[in-house]
């Protein structure tokens, strides 16, 4: 389980709770696509306190994060964090992590000549594909659409403007084919999901 929240989510988060410290082992604290200057020590201590109560996975958005970790802490990459090929593969693993995700933006032809398998394969997310740190003259959740009448979102998270389309992408129905393939982990991303009242 992937925790990917905003720093005010993070800063109410009660990591101390029953059903969080039940499931500690299987939980994963995301960073943020961007951290700024005067956030790092924010982000270096507040991974420090969750180390401190058991809760000490993280997945990074940038190699260099990791050097916001206290010793004991694990992490992975997420798919920000480019993975096309073998070599790249092998130095986010030399570097000592645990997981790694495949990008958003790769395709079959790519997974068939991969030979690490150990990435984590996106069968389900809503990608970002416009990033931006300046405003953007647009509501946030309200939808737009483009010149082929594609419906997106701008979605503002940490102070960083997402669009994202309002359909997510689903590999779902491939799951078994990357099994043969070999490939063992799977993500499926509710990031930009609205949960309805009986989920």
């Amino acid at each position: 389980i992937i925790l990917s929240f905003t720093k005010d989510d993070l800063n109410s988060f009660d990591p101390a709770s029953n059903f969080i410290q039940k499931f500690k082992q299987k939980i994963w604290i995301e960073f943020p696509h961007f951290i700024a200057e005067d956030s790092i020590e924010h982000y270096q201590k507040f991974s420090e306190r969750m180390s401190s109560l058991g809760l000490s996975n993280f997945f990074l958005s940038h190699i260099s994060q990791k050097l916001l970790l206290p010793k004991n802490a694990a992490f992975a990459c997420n798919e920000n964090v480019y993975v096309y090929n073998d070599a790249a593969a092998d130095f986010l693993l030399s570097e000592g992590a645990k997981y790694f995700s495949y990008p958003f933006e790769n395709d079959s032809e790519n997974y068939k000549h991969i030979s690490n398998k150990m990435g984590i394969v996106p069968v389900y997310f809503h990608p970002k594909l416009f990033i931006s740190r300046m405003p953007v003259k647009i509501k946030s959740h309200e939808l737009f659409t483009d010149d082929m009448q594609n419906k997106y979102l701008k979605v503002v998270r940490n102070g960083i403007s997402f669009t994202i389309p309002q359909i997510p992408v689903s590999f779902l129905q491939y799951v078994n084919t990357f099994r043969k393939q070999s490939f063992k982990h799977f993500l499926i991303d509710f990031s930009f999901e609205k949960p309805s009242s009986n989920r």
